[in-house]
């Protein structure tokens, strides 16, 4: 398996030092944008960079610009006389992560200048008529525009296909279920996700939620991973689940646009030595005991 480091994006996060962006963050990231989405009426979008001196995660609201599939981040800081502190980490650190309401996503930035600079500009305006104010307010200050344009989650090239979903699925399932890191799990699961399981709630809320309302202490293992197109089957183990015996799971995840889009699974219980009719471990080379 082909292994790939893992984001800055995804290293310490230090919120902001002002309150109201710092509780805005807060408030966005914990309710999918249906809280924290608006400023003066109008929406936002939370913009992740890394930090120009520090190497930490930062998180910033931003106005929600979009130009087809890009978005558009002004550096206007109200018509302040300095830039944002968020423009300097773009241009030092310029992979950045987007969350648009449910959706998480990586772009790349770039700033941009001349006629293309003046384009954005009237589509900035658009969403947000104070801009012209601000470039009066910022008098000498040559306010930046920055593009983000997308980039395919989590891939290498020179991978195959496959082996990028085989990949990308270990990491995410490693992601929610061990590491409980919600935040960054997000982006590896479809805001559409399709959920076929008989003991999971629809959607990606469905299983978020049950996992947080599992054991602290709940682990998978993963003993074979399989590729066939967009569909990745895994072989696996959830210990530690509260109940009297270990699940051994087969999952079939769909891939979509380099995300989990739809999941199937079959759990069975693990047997012991005196339970197996076959005599052999159905996880690795041992048999579990139960107390």
């Amino acid at each position: 398996m082909t292994l790939i480091a893992e984001s800055s994006l995804d290293g310490e996060y230090v919120p902001s030092r002002v309150e109201r962006s710092r509780n805005q963050v807060a408030e966005y990231e914990a309710s999918d944008g249906r809280e924290g989405g608006t400023l003066e009426g109008r929406p936002v979008v939370i913009l992740t960079s890394v930090g120009t001196k520090s190497g930490k995660v930062r998180k910033n609201p931003v106005m929600r610009i979009v130009d087809g599939d890009r978005y558009v981040a002004v550096a206007s800081a109200g018509g302040a006389p300095a830039n944002p502190s968020w423009y300097a980490n773009l241009v030092a650190h310029p992979r950045v992560r987007l969350q648009d309401g449910a959706s998480v996503k990586e772009f790349q930035a770039r700033e941009v200048s001349g006629d293309e600079k003046r384009h954005y500009w009237t589509v900035a305006e658009r969403f947000w008529p104070h801009f012209p104010e601000y470039r009066r307010l910022a008098a000498g200050r040559d306010i930046p525009i920055m593009v983000f344009e997308p980039v395919a989650p989590r891939t290498s090239i020179g991978i195959p296909a496959e082996e990028r979903n085989k990949t990308l699925v270990l990491e995410a399932f490693d992601t929610l279920f061990n590491r409980r890191d919600y935040a960054a799990a997000q982006r590896f699961w479809s805001p559409d996700y399709i959920q076929h399981s008989a003991h999971i709630e629809p959607g990606r809320d469905g299983l978020f939620n049950l996992i947080k309302a599992s054991p602290a202490e709940m682990r998978y293992e993963n003993a074979l991973t399989i590729a066939n197109g967009d569909y990745v089957m895994l072989h696996g183990r959830f210990s530690n689940t509260g109940l009297p015996a270990n699940w051994i799971a087969v999952d079939v995840v769909r891939m979509q646009d380099g995300l989990l889009a739809e999941h199937w699974d079959v759990l069975q219980d693990e047997a012991t030595a005196e339970e197996s009719k076959s005599g052999l471990p159905m996880f690795g080379d041992t048999f579990p005991t139960r107390g």
